[in-house]
């Protein structure tokens, strides 16, 4: 388990940029809090309990680069 946090140095704040879980921490829907974190570029929720379609709100992560989502039981259209 990695998450990676940035210190913004014009806002002296964290920001999250990269966030891998693996082996079944998550359970159920895709946590839609994900879309709030707008400064990340890797999400890695592999190995899990995932299940249903991914939230709308993965399309606020416009820096997101790298999404790795396997051995999950998701299903539905990307957003």
């Amino acid at each position: 388990d990695c998450p990676t946090f940035v210190l913004d140095s014009t806002t002296n704040e964290y920001r999250v940029w990269a966030f891998a879980v693996y082996n079944g921490r998550f359970h159920g829907n895709f946590p839609k809090a994900f879309g709030k974190l707008t400064e990340l570029r890797i999400l890695i929720l592999s190995g899990g309990a995932l299940s249903g379609a991914l939230p709308n709100e993965i399309g606020n992560l416009k820096k997101l680069r790298v999404l790795i989502l396997g051995n999950n039981f998701m299903s539905g259209p990307l957003p």
